[in-house]
């Protein structure tokens, strides 16, 4: 997997930090995205077009995100909403011990979403913090998925698109997960496997 990782650019406090994150993420084996902070903020400020298109090719080059928002600005909101709207899974950190308090928005809406994931953290806990969130991440990356369909299936699928408003992909994938929690078998597997369920 590739993370991509963003922070505000004006806190040479937090610029350790960032390659901290950077080396911990290359350390677990995944690839790492630092292009971010490639150019200062100053830079980006001077060619707004080129910078749009850098951190949307951020977006869409990367499987998961890392934001560090212990000084967060609407930029790095803008993106980590930018990366949800992708689908992209995010962790967005935050240390007490650096910052004065963390985005309320931010932290909230880490409850009701299954990508977007905040987690308060210092020097010394960074390592677990980004170990546990990787290995979560593996429960809710999507995989895509070829499916080789009925007429019939296609007719009710663009239905439902229709009617409902759903992608046909959301359909499909209700029906797999309500399936899921009704596979009695599959349940006692996963309590086996992985104490869960």
């Amino acid at each position: 997997m590739k993370a991509g990782i963003i922070g505000v650019k004006y806190d040479d406090e937090l610029y350790p930090t960032y390659k901290l994150i950077k080396e911990l993420i290359e350390k677990s084996g995944n690839k790492v995205d630092f292009t971010y902070f490639e150019t200062s903020a100053e830079e980006d400020y001077k060619d707004l077009e080129g910078t749009h298109k850098r951190n949307q090719s951020l977006l869409k080059t990367n499987d998961f995100i890392i934001a560090e928002t212990t000084n967060y600005g609407s930029g790095i909101g803008y993106l980590i909403a930018q990366a949800l709207n992708e689908k992209k899974p995010v962790l967005a950190l935050y240390n007490p011990e650096k910052g004065e308090k963390p985005s309320a928005i931010i932290k909230e809406s880490a409850n009701k979403s299954r990508l977007l994931h905040f987690s308060e953290y210092t020097d010394s806990t960074l390592e677990g913090v980004i170990k546990t969130f990787l290995s979560d991440l593996k429960k809710v990356m999507d995989t895509k998925f070829i499916l080789i369909i009925s007429p019939e299936i296609e007719r009710y699928l663009e239905w439902v698109s229709d009617e409902r408003r759903m992608h046909k992909a959301q359909v499909v994938r209700q029906a797999v997960e309500e399936t899921i929690e009704k596979d009695k078998e599959y349940q006692e597997y996963l309590k086996g496997e992985y104490g869960e369920a």
